[in-house]
């Protein structure tokens, strides 16, 4: 079966309709994969706020109370580092105090190690 019709009238109404738009056939040079989309990234403290928000629904004065907490405890654990190094500066101080002293006696006698011999 032939589509195209017969009749002259209605071959020049046939030829004169457009075609269908259509894109155009890609080439097989051009065939690209497709770009994969990135999934979008959070910071850590908005994924930390997300969080809070989809356990509790906070107003803004319970977001600002939990803010309030923890600076105080930051503020805390900072002041236990800043003791716990104070100390430890503190022991090395020490440390090399008992170091010179003893070097001072080891000068002052130089041959205490030789009495223990005899």
């Amino acid at each position: 079966m032939n589509s195209i019709p017969n009749d002259p009238e209605t071959i020049n109404v046939y030829l004169k309709t457009p075609a269908p738009n259509r894109p155009p056939q890609p080439d097989v040079d051009d065939w690209r994969p497709l770009k994969k989309k990135k999934p979008a990234t959070m910071s850590k403290d908005a994924k930390a706020l997300r969080m809070i928000r989809q356990i509790t629904d906070p107003c803004f004065d319970d977001i600002m109370k939990e803010e309030r907490r923890s600076v105080r405890i930051a503020r805390e654990e900072d002041e236990m580092e800043a003791k716990l190094i104070a100390e430890e500066e503190e022991r090395e101080r020490q440390r090399k105090l008992l170091k010179l002293r003893r070097k001072k006696v080891r000068r002052n006698k130089p041959f205490d190690h030789l009495c223990l011999l005899f």
